[in-house]
């Protein structure tokens, strides 16, 4: 299946680790976007799970599709209540009537959509939402959780302080220690679960990648 992601508006640098999680993902995994725009990252995990023959992954794409103020070049895009909602579920209907893709609407912080999933739900986990500490932190404290042990959790944009600090401080007690891939923005991978049984998730990135 061609792959054309590439067309949808918006931001996307880390590919690398989404064929890693393509790669290593278990079998009837479940991977979750907080943050997913108008559907460019997950256009192209959904696309690549099907060329990898990973069907059998379900991908859940969590946003509140009202954007902030770096998304108002797209107003053109937001339909009469201010979200762009539809414009994301058109970009991905064609993984959504498959039921690869589920869409869910919803602040990140809602308390009744994070225990909509059990805990342990997911095996993978982009945390991509608001980039301020305090939303960055909670992000990863309330979703956390949520991962599977064996599982990772990817953090993009971990150039800016707020988001660098915040994974600091709310993975400082449950981690020994995390990965950054220097990159333009930079995403650092979290594994959850013990350090020695990581190398999976890890071992197509040269060791000089990671600071």
């Amino acid at each position: 299946m061609k792959n054309e992601y590439y067309k949808i508006p918006g931001w996307f640098n880390y590919a690398e680790m989404y064929d890693i999680a393509i790669e290593n993902i278990p079998q009837n995994g479940k991977f979750l976007e907080i943050g997913c725009f108008l559907g460019k990252s997950t256009h192209y995990l959904c696309t690549n799970l099907i060329n990898a023959g990973r069907e059998d992954v379900t991908v859940y794409a969590l946003d509140t599709f009202k954007g902030s103020n770096e998304h108002q070049f797209l107003s053109k895009m937001v339909d009469k209540n201010g979200s762009f909602y539809e414009t994301t579920k058109q970009n991905l209907q064609y993984f959504i009537g498959r039921n690869q893709c589920h869409l869910i609407e919803s602040r990140s912080d809602n308390e009744e959509t994070i225990n909509r999933f059990e805990d342990q739900t997911f095996d993978v986990i982009m945390v991509d939402g608001a980039h301020e500490y305090d939303a960055v932190k909670e992000d990863i404290e309330n979703w956390w959780p949520k991962l599977k042990e064996g599982g990772i959790m990817l953090l993009d944009d971990m150039y800016m302080e707020s988001v660098s600090t915040a994974a600091s401080n709310a993975l400082g007690n449950k981690v020994e220690n995390f990965m950054v891939m220097r990159s333009k923005e930079s995403t650092a991978l979290v594994y959850k679960g013990n350090i020695e049984e990581r190398k999976k998730w890890v071992k197509i990135i040269p060791e000089d990648h990671f600071a």
